[in-house]
């Protein structure tokens, strides 16, 4: 069992209007760009996913909408199976039906892996940068986002000298979506590239 709580009384608890609005924009635009839109499941996501993974010949691309992963780590193991995705599918309709998107999402950011036995993003922001989550940056932000998809893995790059050029090429892949979805401007993007290219 993972120690996280998802009561707003909880210490480790932060409510979206004290999140920044870059790594709420970052976690979105990397994760899930249309969950304001669909009612839980991203069919074109999911088809695309589908066309990868036939063509490579294993999983390379899940199609998880943000309510089916908050589904997968509230509820279910982590085992991958038919049943289990139906499951995920059946309880994420019904969350989607159940509550706004805006409390989904918010849940969701409490309970997200973000490194080795660290859950939300409350504690995220404090143990890789000594912040808040309403104090993170642009790069900051990104570099949280860019953890979401291997967190165990992708944090080891913590420590180093430099960034491995896979992870600078995701970072600012996520910095350039932030700009290109006018969340960030030509001007800050062209920033975050510069600082992350000297790493």
């Amino acid at each position: 069992m993972h120690d996280v709580y998802l009561c707003p009384e909880s210490d480790n608890y932060v409510p979206l209007s004290e999140i920044s609005d870059y790594l709420l924009a970052a976690i979105l635009i990397s994760e899930d760009a249309s969950f304001y839109g669909h009612r839980g499941f991203d069919w074109d996501e999911i088809e695309n996913s589908f066309k990868t993974n036939i063509k490579r010949g294993r999983i390379a691309r899940g199609g998880s909408t943000i309510t089916q992963q908050l589904v997968k780590n509230v509820f279910l193991s982590g085992e991958k199976s038919i049943t289990r995705k139906i499951k995920e599918a059946l309880l994420a309709q019904k969350i989607e039906k159940s509550f706004s998107k805006n409390l989904i999402f918010e849940k969701y950011l409490n309970v997200i892996e973000l490194g080795p036995g660290i859950y939300g993003v409350k504690r995220a922001a404090a143990h890789y940068f000594e912040k808040t989550p309403q104090q993170l940056n642009i790069l900051e932000s990104a570099f949280l986002a860019y953890l979401i998809p291997n967190p165990k893995e992708y944090s080891k790059i913590i420590g180093k000298e430099r960034l491995t050029e896979f992870s600078r090429k995701r970072i600012l892949t996520i910095c350039r979506k932030l700009n290109l979805f006018k969340k960030i401007t030509d001007e800050q993007y062209q920033t975050a590239e510069n600082i992350i290219n000297e790493f």
